[in-house]
């Protein structure tokens, strides 16, 4: 019932389905429903710049990602990418400096290249036609990791040691 409320654009739809997802956690649901919810609420709290929210949300999904139907390497990748760009996105809306807070820089640089590395393979598969569904998901954080790079050139920060070893 949360994940249609979310279409309504009910703002009030959101705790609801994070406390569902809360106690389906605790009560042991089937892994595909609190994938399938806490992808949902993550996208949803993100468009509405609900960032803090959206992280929570996509830890969730990472976690159930071994009940996603598209496979627990794609989704877990998606998820932390997902959740890497609410991280970022929330920590530049409380800061009102211009840098980026090191332990952001390295958490999302991090949580993106294991993206990267999870989607590259399945984005190689089945290139010969269409752009496929990995090959999407794969562009994420790809585009996500410029965007870090970028803030972090801007402000006159160096990438985080863990990006320099990749």
């Amino acid at each position: 019932v949360g994940r249609a409320e979310l279409a309504t654009g009910d703002a009030s739809a959101a705790e609801r389905l994070a406390s569902a997802l809360e106690a389906a956690q605790q009560a042991r649901t089937d892994p595909a429903e609190i994938y399938d919810a806490a992808v949902e609420l993550g996208a949803w709290t993100f468009q509405h710049e609900r960032y803090a929210e959206s992280r929570a949300a996509w830890s969730i999904a990472a976690s159930y990602a071994d009940g996603s139907r598209f496979g627990a390497q794609f989704s877990r990748a998606n998820s932390l990418t997902g959740g890497a760009a609410a991280m970022f996105m929330e920590s530049l809306g409380r800061r009102a400096r211009q840098e980026l807070p090191e332990d952001v820089a390295r958490d999302a640089w991090q949580m993106l290249n294991e993206a990267v590395v999870a989607l590259q393979p399945l984005a190689l598969m089945n290139a010969d036609g269409e752009v496929t569904l990995a090959q999407r998901a794969y562009a994420q954080p790809l585009a996500w990791r410029g965007i870090v790079r970028a803030k972090l050139h801007a402000a006159g920060q160096e990438l985080p040691t863990y990006a320099e070893a990749e």
